[in-house]
């Protein structure tokens, strides 16, 4: 049996999520729900149990931690200053970085 890897997406707004999102989709994985604050963010951590979080630093520079308090395991990526397994800097470099948290060296095809 296959598991699908799940990515959940957090941003403030939801033109800032949908943006996120389209940024993070990759072939290998599959993006799951979203949230437009932290406390949400984390509801859908602990409801869903995602491999990875990857969020808008503004929605908190310890939603990370906090995530992986709930999920220990799940990675996080953080776009802008956050407290994350990852950060980078702005939305084209998401994707390669959810393929970096995965163990991946380069990210498949976009879907």
């Amino acid at each position: 049996m296959c598991i699908a890897v799940r990515v959940l997406c957090a941003a403030p707004t939801p033109e800032s999520l949908a943006a996120l999102k389209r940024a993070a989709v990759g072939a290998e994985w599959e993006v799951t729900g979203g949230a437009t604050s932290g406390e949400e963010a984390l509801a859908h951590v602990r409801t869903w149990f995602p491999h990875v979080l990857v969020f808008d630093a503004s929605l908190g520079r310890d939603l990370g931690r906090r995530a992986a308090a709930l999920h220990p395991g799940i990675r996080t990526v953080s776009v802008g200053d956050a407290e994350a397994d990852l950060t980078v800097g702005s939305l084209e470099e998401v994707r390669s970085a959810v393929a970096r948290s995965l163990g991946r060296d380069e990210p498949g095809p976009r879907t």
